[in-house]
C-alpha cells in the first residue's frame, strides 16, 4: 500500500502545474557543498519544473515508516537543480530534489556526486525525484544505512 501511495505521489511531480516550495531559492548555512544557481537548467536544456513537496514528503514518510528520523529538511539552493531539500537521517547528509522527468532526474546523478565530493555516497534517481546523499561524518562505514535510504518504500 505505501508502495503505491509513493508511486502516485512520484507521478504527480511531474505535473507543470505544481506551486514552488515556500521559501525556495534559500540555501542552509551549514551547506558547504551549495552552489549559486538558482535556476539549473535539465539535461534536455529547459529550466527544472517547479518543487513538488507532495513527493518529497512521501518518500520522507517512507523513511519514517522504514524506522529512521528524518531532520526537517530545508529548500536548498544547489548546482545539482532548482527544487532541492536539504536535510539530515541518521547523521547522513540528504538532499532530494525534483524533476520535469524521469529522464532528467536520471540525467542530474552525476550532478548529485559533485554534492558527494569525495566522501562516501551516492546520487541515484528515484523515479522524478533525485535522492543524494553524503556520509560526510563516517557514520555509515558499512554502507547499510544508504542502502536503506535508496529502498524504502
Amino acid at each position: 500500500m505505501r508502495a503505491l501511495l509513493v508511486m502516485c505521489a512520484l507521478a504527480a511531480c511531474s505535473k507543470a502545474a505544481d506551486a514552488p516550495a515556500a521559501g525556495s531559492g534559500t540555501t542552509p548555512a551549514a551547506d558547504p557543498v551549495a552552489g549559486s544557481s538558482a535556476t539549473a537548467p535539465t539535461a534536455t536544456g529547459r529550466p527544472a519544473a517547479p518543487a513538488a513537496p507532495a513527493a518529497q514528503q512521501a518518500l520522507l514518510d517512507a523513511w519514517t515508516a522504514a524506522g529512521m528520523t528524518p531532520s526537517a529538511f530545508a529548500a536548498a539552493t544547489t548546482d545539482v537543480g532548482a527544487s532541492c531539500q536539504a536535510g539530515t537521517v541518521a547523521k547522513l547528509d540528504v538532499l532530494i530534489c525534483s524533476y520535469g522527468s524521469d529522464a532528467d532526474a536520471k540525467a542530474a546523478e552525476d550532478k548529485g556526486l559533485s554534492w558527494v565530493g569525495d566522501t562516501t555516497g551516492v546520487s541515484r534517481a528515484k523515479g522524478s525525484l533525485l535522492i543524494v546523499v553524503a556520509d560526510r561524518h563516517k557514520a555509515d562505514p558499512n554502507g547499510r544505512t544508504i542502502n536503506q535510504l535508496l529502498h524504502a518504500e
